[in-house]
């Protein structure tokens, strides 16, 4: 039996995905900051208490789920903190949403590199955010966070070719979560969870190495990505793509 490990696996995509990969086959083991919110995950998930920003919290967990199933065949670095949107954000929050989805990450991923490359096999995934494809207004560290992410799992790609394993970076639009419910600007193209994480599975069985949705978003990505900045600026300063108004 095949197994993946799910950071952040107790709400929204992390929930769904959990939930996702053990009706199809997998052995999945999760965890999160708090342990309340193991509550919502159906019986037969491994459970871990874990804060991501500590490395050695999570090669504890990591190190007993294997010895349990004996392999590592996936990790999905999915624990990660949202910032509101805001001109001038808030610096102090701002440097724990960078320690969560960029530390976070990086401990996720060294610490499972470390099993996976002695068993000789392996794949590591991190979901980020398509606002980490350009610098959007007001998410200037929310975005900044993701963009690592992104930037890091593509050298990983090219990095760890050569030790048998496989590299996926997501970066999904808007999606249906309590945390998005709080923002107060228009959100296109929202998918709920369950849907996301369909999506995500096929992208991750696929071995996609960038895999960015729902299709128009990316498509909206993809040509602000390649404008001329000076007139990148000018759009967006100008909200002329309507991304801004609530």
């Amino acid at each position: 039996m095949k197994t993946v490990f799910i950071t952040g696996g107790s709400a929204g995509i992390g929930l769904e995905l959990c939930k996702l990969y053990q009706a199809r086959g997998y052995q999945v083991g999760t965890c999160s900051f708090e342990e309340e919110n193991k509550v919502s995950l159906p019986d037969g998930i491994d459970y871990f208490q874990v804060d991501v920003t500590n490395a050695e919290q999570l090669k504890a967990s990591l190190k007993e789920f294997v010895k349990k199933y004996k392999r590592l065949d996936l990790v999905i670095a999915n624990a990660g903190i949202r910032m509101d949107k805001a001109t001038i954000p808030d610096f102090k929050f701002g440097t724990k949403v960078i320690d969560v989805n960029v530390n976070g990450v990086l401990n996720t991923f060294g610490q499972s590199l470390e099993i996976m490359n002695k068993q000789g096999f392996g794949h590591i995934v991190a979901i980020a955010s398509i606002s980490g494809m350009t610098g959007m207004p007001g998410m200037a560290i929310y975005g900044a966070s993701k963009s690592a992410v992104i930037n890091m799992c593509e050298s990983f790609a090219i990095d760890l070719k050569k030790h048998n394993i496989d590299v996926t970076a997501v970066a999904p639009g808007f999606i249906r979560t309590e945390q998005v419910a709080r923002n107060n600007h228009s959100m296109p193209f929202m998918l709920t969870p369950s849907e996301a994480a369909e999506k995500i599975y096929n992208a991750i069985k696929k071995k996609k190495g960038l895999y960015v949705f729902p299709f128009p978003m990316m498509i909206i990505a993809k040509f602000l990505y390649f404008l001329p900045r000076s007139l990148y600026k000018k759009i967006m300063q100008h909200d002329l793509l309507g991304m801004q108004k609530g």
